[in-house]
Parts: C-alpha cells; sequence; structure tokens
C-alpha cells in the first residue's frame, strides 16, 4: 500500500511538471515602443515630438542608444492600446509647431 500511494504521487508530480502552459510575458518581454525613422540608431540629442490623442505634445530627445522608449503617462505604451501611428517629416513637425529644432513628430491615437 505504500508503494502504490509513493507512486501515485510521484506520476502526479511528473503529469503536473510536464503538463503545457501558456507562457505569461512578464515586463521586460513586452515589446516597447522607440522612435526609429530610418536605418541606424537616431544621433544623440536629436528632439522629436510624440503626441497621444488631442494631449499636448511632448518632447523626446533621443540618447543616442534606440531610446527613450515611447511612454504613456510614465508607462510603456502597449500594442493594445494603439489604434494608429502618423508620422511627420522634420520639416512638416518644424512648420506645425514652430520649433526649428525638430526632426520629426509622431502622433499616437489610443483607443
Amino acid at each position: 500500500m505504500n508503494r502504490s500511494t509513493s507512486l501515485l504521487a510521484a506520476s502526479t508530480v511528473i503529469i503536473g511538471a510536464c503538463a503545457h502552459r501558456t507562457p505569461v510575458p512578464t515586463d521586460a518581454q513586452q515589446p516597447e515602443y522607440r522612435i526609429h525613422t530610418g536605418p541606424g540608431i537616431k544621433p544623440a540629442g536629436e528632439r522629436t515630438i510624440i503626441q497621444f490623442n488631442d494631449e499636448p505634445p511632448v518632447i523626446y530627445v533621443s540618447d543616442g542608444k534606440g531610446g527613450p522608449f515611447i511612454t504613456y503617462h510614465g508607462q510603456p505604451l502597449r500594442d493594445e492600446q494603439v489604434k494608429s501611428i502618423r508620422s511627420l517629416s522634420a520639416n512638416e513637425a518644424r512648420q506645425r509647431f514652430g520649433d526649428a529644432t525638430l526632426t520629426g513628430a509622431i502622433f499616437i491615437e489610443l483607443k
């Protein structure tokens, strides 16, 4: 009786360990949005305006390492939040916002 109980317990552990579970993505695995306008990484100091819906625009300054990541109210921007993304060239952004130092603008419409 003792042996059959041990075998049952061992098989339960093995079955539980082999059961398929869908991995739950951690925050580190979630995709993060970056400002990327072409080949390579934007040089440090380049300024881009990002505007969410009708909120005031925010100026992002490139760190030369592929960042900063785009955040919305301090939280990482997620795919499920984004409805559309539209970008403006440097000339269009400078004319629209009256800032000669801009390298572009991005409008993000949220759901």
